[in-house]
């Protein structure tokens, strides 16, 4: 029996004007600037003519409420930390607790995360949550030069400032299309080990206390309470949620490493993965010039891209287990 290895998600969505910026580069030369002679223009994240809102905006957004003040941008900022490459950078004593955090929720399970301890080890979760960029499918001409007004342009006496006027490119109403595909391998396990390069947690070193067992049994209490409470939310069964922790090899590899980690049930996958899909119907942007809402979602169940199982109605897929546990 074929069993559930990604979750593809087909989305339209509609609404007006454009949501998403490429500031002053023009997308047509890569350059700041206006081809046709305006100065002071804004335009939108187009290719090939064609309006599009980027993943990665997308993205932004579809975590905002969740990583608002921690991780809404590349380039992240936390505890004035120098990270040089977006990554979280934390001091030792906070480290395990603050890895923790991440790794039991939903915002770590499936955006992922990059944590780095000073003068210490990196972990890193890679997302489970693929987004493709969702293009504008509405054959509608923009507006080229709308006059618009930087209402936050002001000088220093507090009168608006001479540069306060600027130029974009204007739509009006959107039709977009895009996809995003949940990898089942990669939700279903949080990995404990650094040998492999992919530790996602950590619960710290302490010479005093060589045994965390009672830290890991209490992370993976605060880990399914919170995907409890998902299912709670979305009127979900939480029987059947649980995490087991264990030394695991994964499947059909050439050399089989034996790796410390947590592996996610069958149900407990499902509640993030009806979570995501429910928060994608749930979806909107809303600014000052222009909306966008998701108006249906069809998902797909797949035992390889493209590759679909049989209608599965309300029942419970069962996922595929990509590991095996050794003890």
């Amino acid at each position: 029996m074929n069993t559930v290895k990604f979750v593809e998600l087909n989305i339209r969505a509609s609404g007006f004007g454009c949501v998403n910026t490429n500031g002053n580069v023009n997308p047509k030369t890569g350059v700041e600037g206006s081809d046709d002679g305006y100065k002071n223009k804004i335009f939108p994240k187009s290719r090939g003519g064609q309006l599009y809102i980027s993943n990665n905006s997308i993205r932004g957004y579809y975590f905002a409420n969740e990583a608002r003040g921690v991780m809404l941008a590349g380039k992240a900022g936390f505890n004035n930390n120098k990270g040089e490459s977006g990554e979280l950078v934390i001091g030792k004593a906070d480290f395990p607790k603050v890895s923790q955090t991440f790794a039991g929720s939903y915002l770590g399970l499936l955006r992922g995360y990059m944590l780095t301890q000073k003068g210490g080890e990196s972990i890193k979760r890679k997302s489970p949550l693929m987004v493709t960029d969702w293009v504008n499918h509405n054959k509608l001409e923009p507006n080229k030069n709308e006059v618009m007004v930087n209402h936050l342009a002001l000088t220093d006496d507090g009168k608006k400032d001479k540069n306060s006027l600027f130029y974009a490119e204007t739509w009006g109403d959107t039709d977009y299309k895009s996809r995003a595909i949940i990898s089942v391998e990669n939700l279903q396990f949080i990995s404990m080990d650094s040998r492999l390069g992919q530790k996602e947690v950590d619960f710290g070193f302490n010479p005093k206390k060589n045994d965390v067992t009672e830290d890991i049994n209490g992370f993976i209490e605060s880990l399914t309470e919170n995907i409890r409470a998902i299912a709670t939310k979305r009127n979900m069964t939480t029987e059947g949620i649980s995490a087991t922790y264990g030394t695991y090899t994964k499947k059909d590899v050439l050399f089989q490493f034996i790796e410390e980690g947590i592996l996610l049930s069958n149900q407990a996958i499902h509640t993030l993965v009806t979570e995501t899909i429910e928060r994608f119907k749930e979806f909107q942007i809303v600014k000052s010039s222009g909306f966008v809402k998701v108006d249906n979602v069809a998902v797909t169940h797949s035992y390889g891209l493209n590759k679909t199982l049989d209608e599965l109605g309300n029942n419970t897929p069962n996922y595929e287990v990509f590991y095996t546990l050794e003890s």
